[in-house]
Formats: C-alpha cells, sequence, structure tokens
C-alpha cells in the first residue's frame, strides 16, 4: 500500500510570495521526501505534512502538493511485481548461480516456476511452468549450486509421481537428475538442499515413514545416509540444511512433538 499526503504552503502576499512557494515545492520534491524515505518505516502523516488541505487553505495564497509515495520499511523495497505478473506465484527459494540471482515458485497452476535477474530488478523466466511442463511439480522448493550446475528440487504431490530435482549447467536447460522421489512415491519434496564437503545433500517430506537425507558426489547418483526420519515418522519432513564448522546440520518438521536438529560430522 502507497502513503498518500500533501505538503501545505502558504505563498504570502505580493510578487515574491508565489515565486517563493515554487522554490520550496522544488526543495520539498528533491530533498525533503527523499529524507523521509530514507528514514525508514511506513510513512505517516505527521505534523505539518497532511493528508488533504484544510478548509482554511482554499484561498490562492495556499498550495498544497500531494504526493504518493511507495511505502518502505527500514530500507525495504520490492523488486519485482508480485507474482512476477501471475498472483499464483509465491518465492519459496532463492539462489546466486554465476551472474544471475535465481527465484523458485510455488504455483499450484502451472506448475513451480524459475526466473533470474542480473541486476536483482529485471526478471525473465528461465523454465517451463513445472519442468517439462508438468504442473503436478507445484514449487520450486530449493535451490543450490554444486559444481558447475544449478540444482532444484520440487515438491509433486501427485499420486503417480514424486519430488525431483532437476540441474542446469547455464541457467536455461534443465535435466532431472533423480527418479522421482529418490524411488519411493512416498517422497513428495526435496524441501532441502545443500553442499557439505564433497557431496550434494538433499533432505525430503515423506508423510508416510519420515523425512530423508540423500547425497551425491557427481549429482546423478544417489544413496540415502539417514534412517528414515531419524528413527521417528513424526519427523515427516527434512525442512533445512545447513553447514556449520564441521558439522552438517538437518533440520525436522514435526507436528507432533515439535521440530528436532540433527548433525553429522565431515
Amino acid at each position: 500500500m502507497n502513503s498518500r499526503f500533501g505538503l501545505l504552503f502558504r505563498a504570502g502576499r505580493g510578487y515574491f510570495g508565489p515565486l517563493l512557494c515554487l522554490l520550496l515545492i522544488v526543495v520539498a520534491s528533491f530533498l525533503i521526501v527523499p529524507l523521509m524515505i530514507r528514514a525508514g518505516g511506513r510513512l505517516a502523516a505527521p505534523e505539518g505534512i497532511l493528508e488533504a488541505p484544510p478548509a482554511h487553505a482554499q484561498g490562492m495564497n495556499y498550495v498544497y502538493l500531494p504526493l504518493v509515495v511507495k511505502n518502505y520499511y527500514r530500507g525495504w523495497a520490492q523488486v519485482k511485481s508480485d507474482g512476477f505478473g501471475d498472483p499464483n506465484n509465491s518465492v519459496g527459494s532463492l539462489a546466486v548461480f554465476g551472474d544471475y540471482l535465481y527465484a523458485g515458485t510455488y504455483n499450484s497452476f502451472w506448475g513451480g516456476e524459475v526466473w533470474r535477474s542480473s541486476d536483482g530488478t529485471t526478471w525473465t523466466q528461465v523454465n517451463t511452468g513445472g519442468f517439462a511442463g508438468d504442473p503436478n511439480n507445484q514449487a520450486v522448493s530449493s535451490l543450490a549450486v554444486f559444481g558447475n550446475y544449478l540444482y532444484a528440487g520440487t515438491f509433486n504431490g501427485h499420486i503417480t509421481a514424486a519430488a525431483q530435482l532437476w540441474r542446469t549447467p547455464d541457467g536455461t536447460t534443465w535435466t532431472q537428475v533423480n527418479a522421482d522421489g529418490f524411488g519411493d512415491l512416498d517422497n513428495v519434496a526435496v524441501d532441502s538442499i545443500a553442499v557439505f564437503g564433497d557431496y550434494l545433500y538433499a533432505g525430503t517430506f515423506n508423510y508416510s515413514t519420515g523425512g530423508e537425507v540423500w547425497r551425491s558426489s557427481d549429482g546423478t547418483t544417489w544413496t540415502q545416509v539417514n534412517t528414515d526420519g531419524f528413527g521417528e515418522p513424526n519427523n515427516s519432513a527434512v525442512y533445512s540444511l545447513a553447514v556449520f564448522g564441521n558439522y552438517l546440520y538437518a533440520g525436522t518438521y514435526n507436528d507432533s512433538t515439535g521440530g528436532e536438529i540433527w548433525r553429522i560430522p565431515q
């Protein structure tokens, strides 16, 4: 939502009053408003800055300058239109690969999309929705760089399909590098990806036996490296993976007793 307000100037009497008023307007446009934007927070209408001219300021001696300024909060600014122009898109993953910033979306209608930008403001879609036009790949739930490739993990809840992992060497040409669900159709999502040592790790969502962790040294041949759910089926997803020190940490989703954190040394 934008902030709507205005600045009220009294021109005064005589020839120089209107000229002075115009000068104040120029100063307000190039100095006062930018300072207010840099101050952060949602722009309000403090004393002296009015949402509408008062009744007494309707004469020729007053000038009211209406302004519309996009809301900023502590330096944040939106850099792309909502949903990349599609209200079905939500952004669930981000990664830097080469000279581009990549964004993965959730789109239950067309399938998850991947967009990229070289400047952070101008964006281009670089995959077909859901990869290979499969709308059941509803989300690009994870993105990570390993070697010379960008990897994208999907959420696919279709009864005859499961989570997929895709990669690209150039940001535009994509190839699937795992069997659906790593051979288990209950693995419906690759929720997390991380590089640890010489391996790429992928964490899954599995509503049946618990989330799984898979790893690969080449990005195409995969081996499971945990027991399902870390021995607890209610750990239904390995939602997050991160490297800290000499350990790989895994965070779980558990709606029964609460999420857990596990780690493994290098």
